[in-house]
This record gives structure tokens, C-alpha cells and sequence, in this order.
């Protein structure tokens, strides 16, 4: 045997065993912010979640609920214990089980005795870094409990425009250098009973709010939000 053909050999063995231990094929992850739909019978229902990858065990956030889960052989399993739901009116197990491929997945949901179809998409970070346009789910954590709020956002240079959804509120700020610090005039907290500047602040990473906080006159708090529509 000539001296190439054993080196091409020696080459084509040592290939061989990498590919047999998984080594030439890095495992996929899921790590980072996705946008989930679930598909239900009163209409599509977007779901931002964020995903935290240790090996096989995957953790995150919904909104205020936890998921703890796995991923194994290209599909994620995952479950928000006690997840409460307005349109049931009721708290069960939310699970969610997709095929991930690339930055897509796709599968199923259920909850209690509900089940449908899910999509969804990895977010790209970096185009939503750029800015806090978009529909924003901000939870307020005050002395009386968790206080959703939905916010409306527009960006012009560093100066921020809004609105909360629903209502005529009007809001204002900034956006400098990755943190949003917004004000909304003569806010009506029917907790404290009377009115007063509500203001805004927290680092936008990614499609999340961290580090927030909230003022509300003599009241204060810590806060947290994804993005779920740009």
C-alpha cells in the first residue's frame, strides 16, 4: 500500500470517529428570546418568551411564569406550572412541545382541556436591539400585586412617543444609549385613588426590559417586559 493510501485511510478513520461521537455536528440551541403563536380557536395568540440552555435543560420566562423544559434531538419541551390564562378565566399547566429547525419551530400546545397548533421564531436581536419600537407587556411589581401595562412605543432619533393601548394616555421620553426612560401625565392609580406622574425606566436588551423600574409619586417598584409586536 502506497504511502498516500495510508494517509488518506489514517484521515478517513480519524473522520469517521469524530462523526461517530457527535463532534463534527454541534449541537443546535436554543438559547435567547422567540416569538411563539399559539393557535386557538378565538384567534392567534403571540407568546414572547426567553430561553435560558444548560445542556439538555432548558429554563425561561413568560411574562411573569417560569418554563422549565428540554431539548433533545431537535425538539423542545416545555411547561409554565399554574399558568393562568384570562380567556379560561382558570390556572393548568400551559405545555409546549415543538421541532426546532434553524431559528423556526413548530408544534403543539395544551392547556388543561384546550390543545392546538404553535409556530414560532427566534428573535434577531440585534435588528430589535436598534430600538424600542413596538408593542411592549410591561408587569409592575407593587406592594398589592403584579400590575400588567401595555405600551405602545415610537422612536424618533433619541426622543420616544406613545401611548398605553386602550386608552388615550399619552406618554414621552427618551432612548439613549440602550436605556428607555418614559413619563405618563397625570396617571390615575385606582390603588392609591388619585392621580400623579407615572414614569418608566429600564435597559432594553434585546426584546426585554431588564433592570426596570417604576415611579409613582411617593410609591415605587421594580418592573419587567417583553416585546411582543414591532
Amino acid at each position: 500500500m502506497s504511502f498516500l493510501n495510508r494517509v488518506f485511510l489514517r484521515a478517513a478513520a480519524v473522520v469517521f470517529v469524530l462523526l461517530a461521537f457527535g463532534i463534527a455536528a454541534p449541537a443546535a440551541e436554543v438559547d435567547g428570546a422567540w416569538t411563539l403563536v399559539l393557535i386557538t380557536e378565538i384567534g392567534d395568540r403571540p407568546m414572547p418568551i426567553t430561553l435560558k440552555q444548560q445542556g439538555e435543560d432548558v429554563s425561561g420566562s413568560l411574562g411573569e411564569f417560569q418554563l422549565n423544559g428540554t431539548f433533545r434531538e431537535g425538539t423542545l419541551r416545555l411547561k409554565a406550572a399554574d399558568f393562568y390564562a384570562p380567556e379560561a378565566g382558570f390556572k393548568a399547566d400551559l405545555v409546549l412541545q415543538g421541532t426546532v429547525e434553524g431559528s423556526k419551530i413548530s408544534g403543539d400546545w395544551s392547556y388543561g382541556e384546550y390543545s392546538g397548533a404553535l409556530r414560532g421564531e427566534k428573535t434577531a436581536v440585534a435588528a430589535s436591539a436598534a430600538n424600542p419600537n413596538g408593542t411592549w407587556d410591561l408587569v409592575l411589581n407593587t406592594e398589592v400585586g403584579d400590575k400588567p401595562a401595555r405600551l405602545l412605543l415610537k422612536t424618533d432619533g433619541e426622543a420616544v412617543t406613545g401611548q398605553i393601548a386602550e386608552s388615550n394616555l399619552q406618554l414621552a421620553g427618551t432612548f439613549r444609549e440602550g436605556t428607555l426612560a418614559v413619563k405618563i401625565p397625570d396617571f390615575y392609580s385606582p390603588d392609591a385613588g388619585f392621580k400623579a406622574d407615572l414614569s418608566i425606566q429600564g435597559k432594553i436588551e434585546g426584546d426585554s426590559i431588564v433592570g426596570g423600574r417604576w415611579n409613582f409619586a411617593e410609591y415605587s417598584g421594580s418592573l419587567r417586559g417583553s416585546r411582543i409586536a414591532q
